[in-house]
């Protein structure tokens, strides 16, 4: 451990004791800055050396799940056109099926089945009000 990482590791420690559990004031963090604790474990190590490049990387995958999702939020359009009335939008067996689908996929790549289950649930949520609203609108206007 180098010197500066040292000295931070022991003003963090000793604060906390020193402090309890207000001892960690909110700042943040220095993107350039190395880490203080570990080495690189993403991408078989390569990645990543700074917050700013663990920062950059999150961006690219944030731009990827946006690009997704309104592909998904198209074929929910879509899925209206089959639906004879607003009321039959909504299928619970499918979204307990989905969702036990996605927690499987989440504890097999590692992630939180948890985070994966919250977050489908709310996707989930407003594509099927932006659907019930689709299928009204298609019902309205049949020819569309």
């Amino acid at each position: 451990m180098n010197t500066l990482r040292t000295a931070r590791y022991l003003f963090v420690v000793g604060s906390a004791v020193l402090g309890g559990t207000n001892a960690f004031p909110q700042q943040c963090a220095d993107e350039g800055a190395p880490a203080f604790w570990g080495t690189p474990s993403v991408d078989g190590g390569k990645c990543c050396k700074t917050l700013g490049e663990v920062r950059e990387n999150i961006n690219q995958i944030d731009d990827q799940i946006i690009e997704l999702m309104a592909k998904r939020g198209a074929y929910v359009h879509e899925a209206a056109r089959f639906k004879q009335n607003p009321a039959a939008v909504e299928d619970k067996t499918r979204v307990e099926a989905i969702i036990r689908k996605v927690r499987r996929l989440a504890t097999e790549r590692q992630l939180n089945p948890d985070v994966a289950e919250v977050t489908y649930r709310a996707m989930i949520e407003r594509f099927t009000e932006d659907e019930r609203r689709d299928a009204a609108e298609m019902m309205r206007h049949p020819t569309r």
